[in-house]
């Protein structure tokens, strides 16, 4: 409104556009008119000041109720949310918060809301979960060893091999949605939208190395990347050896997994079924992701914290998708590799934030 002689159809699209950057896609403004002519403003005599995007009623209910829970302490509010809306796009975001809440007790004098948008500290090690400054929510993973690979797979996963992971690491307890992505990068490069919720996908790896770039530059260091394949597979096992992280069952799958059965060939908003027992949400469904390595055969030799080759011509897809079969969604399947330039609609990713 500061500037004089716009269409009224550019500044709905920058008042749009204002709020998806500011709520990290969690709100996306519509749009109606009856004009049937060109309209413009102009500059005219002051008048108050105009209310800010964040300031605009929210007329839907679920999203009106989460703006007030999200900011409360109390965890009877997030409890009566999850009652209200136990499917609801915002209940993934509010189960973590009640986890958060009932840890810690509310601040003498009630509960404090921050105003303006302030990078977090740094996330102590023994914190469960973490949120950073777009939302992304990381649950951390403790060092271990596991048998990475399967007998029983593909043959490019063989041989199993012992693997110790040496350090711990906070790994994205969902998918990256559309609403992160858009709030870092400006666009939804998605062929599925509708839902901040959905994740992203059509990106490609050279494309979520600049998103990297981007968000580290924004949090102010080399805090975020890709997992590597083994940590992937670490974290999708949850400290199972069974073929799935709940166990051998493919019946079981469609508890956790969006995939070719009960996908109905699309994608589905992020932490809809059950995590597994890390509490990672998506790892064997949805849609496929990006890990950091160049693909290359295994060995049996016993390996700690592996990169992967030192180069190569494609890099390394893990987890199953919605168009994938039960088989491929297995904990060990390594879904294949592809050139890092390549995109599609059921390839996404999820981040890794180092513990420092």
């Amino acid at each position: 409104m500061a500037r004089p002689g716009l269409q009224v159809e550019e500044v709905f699209k920058r008042v749009r556009d204002a709020v998806v950057q500011e709520t990290g896609g969690k709100q996306r403004p519509q749009e109606w008119t009856t004009l049937t002519r060109e309209f413009r403003f102009v500059e005219g005599p002051s008048a108050p000041p105009q209310r800010q995007p964040e300031d605009v009623a929210v007329r839907d209910p679920e999203e009106a109720m989460w703006r007030l829970v999200e900011q409360s302490t109390n965890p009877d509010d997030v409890k009566r949310f999850l009652r209200e809306y136990p499917k609801g796009r915002y209940a993934p975001a509010a189960r973590l918060k009640l986890a958060q809440v009932e840890r810690q007790p509310a601040p003498a004098g009630g509960p404090q809301v921050a105003v303006g948008s302030y990078p977090p500290p740094e996330p102590p090690t023994a914190s469960r979960t973490w949120r950073n400054t777009i939302g992304i929510e990381f649950v951390l993973i403790q060092a271990g060893e596991f048998l990475m690979g399967s007998n029983s797979d593909k043959d490019s996963a063989k041989p199993p091999h012992q693997v110790r992971i040496s350090k711990p690491f906070y790994l994205g307890q969902y998918e990256m949605t559309q609403g992160q992505w858009q709030a870092v990068m400006g666009n939804n490069p998605s062929s599925f939208k509708g839902d901040a919720m959905l994740p992203v996908e059509n990106v490609s790896w050279e494309d979520v190395q600049e998103f990297l770039r981007r968000l580290n530059a924004r949090e102010g260091g080399p805090k975020y990347r890709l997992p590597t394949e083994a940590e992937w597979e670490y974290a999708a096992r949850a400290g199972m050896s069974t073929a799935y992280s709940f166990g051998d069952s493919e019946r079981q799958l469609g508890e956790y997994a969006w995939y070719w059965d009960n996908a109905g060939a699309k994608t589905h908003p992020v932490g809809q079924k059950k995590p597994n027992d890390w509490g990672l949400y998506d790892m064997q469904g949805n849609v496929v992701e990006w890990v950091q390595d160049w693909y290359g055969s295994y060995t049996s030799a016993a390996v700690t914290d592996p990169q992967g080759p030192s180069s190569g011509s494609s890099r390394v897809i893990r987890g199953g998708g919605w168009g994938f079969i039960a088989r491929s969604c297995r904990s060990a399947t390594r879904g294949g590799s592809m050139e890092p330039d390549f995109r599609h609609d059921n390839l996404g990713f999820r981040l890794l934030r180092e513990v420092r």
